[in-house]
């Protein structure tokens, strides 16, 4: 059991790191274009996005990939945040937790789709509000899975005489 909590331990970690770097390169906006010589074979043609179409030919490589990067960022966000909201709140339910919390990464959301609805330079979609809900499951799932596998390993271990 010890063998499983190190492994998703340290799954929990890589992720952690994977979406600080994806968070970091869309707040930089680097050029990542510019980094590696073709995406050509990586890269999907079109992406539908709600009603708008990316596409290689329209944006660029660098705007593929910084449009990919973007909502990757927006995903890794909400998945942090419900992670941290799932250990900040104390409750006796569960599921009365989990419900909290999905109600406050929607409702964060949706105001921060509404807020960009204002502002001329950018576009407000429902679709990213789907983008940010899928992340903050994604952060209850791993709370609750890392909540469970270090309960049971510490009842094993108080079931073990140690000396």
């Amino acid at each position: 059991m010890r063998i499983l909590v190190n492994i998703c331990l340290m799954l929990f970690l890589t992720y952690i790191f994977l979406g600080i770097s994806i968070i970091t390169a869309a707040v930089l906006h680097y050029p990542l274009g510019e980094q590696l010589p073709n995406y050509d074979n990586y890269l999907p043609a079109v992406i539908q996005y709600g009603h708008l179409e990316v596409t290689i030919e329209r944006n660029g490589q660098e705007g593929m990939l910084y449009f990919l990067i973007r909502k990757s960022g927006h995903f890794f966000m909400y998945s942090f945040a419900s992670f941290f909201l799932m250990a900040l709140i104390q409750m006796k339910s569960r599921m009365f937790k989990v419900t909290l919390v999905i109600a406050c990464i929607y409702a964060l959301a949706a105001i921060d789709e509404m807020v960009q609805a204002f502002l001329p330079e950018r576009s407000s979609l429902l679709m990213d509000v789907v983008v940010d809900g899928a992340g903050g499951f994604s952060g209850i799932a791993f709370y609750l899975m890392l909540s469970i596998l270090l309960t049971r390993s510490s009842s094993h271990m108080n079931g073990k005489v140690v000396g």
